[in-house]
């Protein structure tokens, strides 16, 4: 069973109870008077910082994971389309800067560089349709993850 995910005041709270738990462990053990009573109170008192750390280890590790959902990278997609566009630029440029020097034959340069153009326009084109879909679907996600954050906070 998934254990609900912490308020982000729940690790300043368990702070705050670790930190009375070793100020309580020091008063009891200076200043309790017989050792059983000493030693009781000593040992359930560890056991609460046990439990706390343990608790906190945990608290941690979840307000970490809220944190990384919370920043995760949107549009993947889109991105993914960008970078193949500036992969056709940098293509591009080789094939010309190749032409200018010699590498290749400027008849075969010419013919690769307009592939390479109408590559480049049909991703334009396909970015322009996806960041169009993007816009139409972003209203709704945008409610989502607004009350996701309010919520988390």
């Amino acid at each position: 069973m998934r254990e609900p995910s912490p308020k982000p005041t729940t690790p300043i709270i368990l702070y705050l109870l670790v930190i009375g738990a070793f100020a309580t462990q020091g008063v009891v053990l200076y200043f309790g008077s017989p050792p059983f009573q000493r030693l009781g109170l000593g040992l359930l008192i560890l056991a609460m910082i046990v439990w706390a750390a343990i608790r906190l280890e945990k608290v941690e590790r979840a307000v970490r994971a809220m944190r990384q959902r919370r920043y995760r990278r949107q549009y993947y997609h889109l991105r993914f389309l960008v970078d193949q566009l500036i992969s056709e630029v940098r293509r591009l440029h080789g094939m010309a800067f190749d032409g200018k020097r010699g590498f290749r034959d400027n008849a075969q340069a010419s013919v690769e560089m307009d592939a390479i153009e109408a590559r480049m326009h049909d991703l334009v084109k396909t970015i322009r349709q996806e960041a169009e879909r993007l816009r139409t679907e972003a209203p709704e996600e945008a409610g989502t993850a607004e009350e996701a954050s309010t919520a988390a906070e």
